[in-house]
């Protein structure tokens, strides 16, 4: 998958009988309600951009494998990962999402259309595959990319608080159900 994304997991059979849907339906709910709260915090963290799409697309689904329930956090956009860390030089095509999201700003940003426009667009895709990306307001992150982390930074100023309800409110629940 394209995109950027986090995984919180729970794995391994907890038990067996009656109790294991009950038990599975209180992880769920406990990792959706982690979930949604971090997808909050990252979409708060992400540039509006020209379009909003990259804010709009950060999204969550909870899924289940046997035992495994897992949220997972992510923005599918191909050019998330860039806003995020940065990016090395590579090549954006003409009439990829990258290249029509880079000609929609070009146009709404520098207010250049027409051949002119495409002048620029052409220009632009020339720099990034000789020089890279960094996002514009964004700063160098763990990984030495210049970029907005807004993944990475709402799971450091969240982390304690997710731990805290899955290991507080959930557990209280989870132990509930098993006396």
């Amino acid at each position: 998958m394209d995109g950027i994304r986090i995984e919180i997991l729970s794995d391994g059979p907890l038990l067996s009988g009656e109790s294991v849907a009950q038990v599975e339906n209180i992880l769920e709910r406990y990792l959706g309600m982690a979930a949604l709260h971090l997808e909050g915090e990252i979409r708060q963290r992400t540039p509006a951009g020209v379009t909003g799409n990259l804010r709009g697309r950060t999204q969550h689904e909870i899924q289940r494998d046997g035992t495994d329930i897992r949220a997972l956090i992510f923005n599918d956009l191909e050019y998330a990962e860039v806003l995020e860390s940065g990016g090395r030089p590579h090549w954006i095509g003409s009439h990829t999402a990258a290249g029509d999201g880079l000609r929609l700003w070009i146009l709404r940003v520098l207010g250049l259309g027409g051949a002119e426009g495409e002048r620029a667009h052409y220009f632009l895709r020339r720099m990034i595959a000789r020089e890279g990306t960094s996002s514009r307001g964004g700063r160098q992150g763990p990984t030495g990319g210049t970029g907005y982390w807004m993944f990475d930074d709402a799971w450091t100023a969240n982390e304690e608080r997710i731990n805290a309800l899955l290991n507080g409110p959930m557990m209280d629940d989870l132990r509930a159900v098993l006396e």
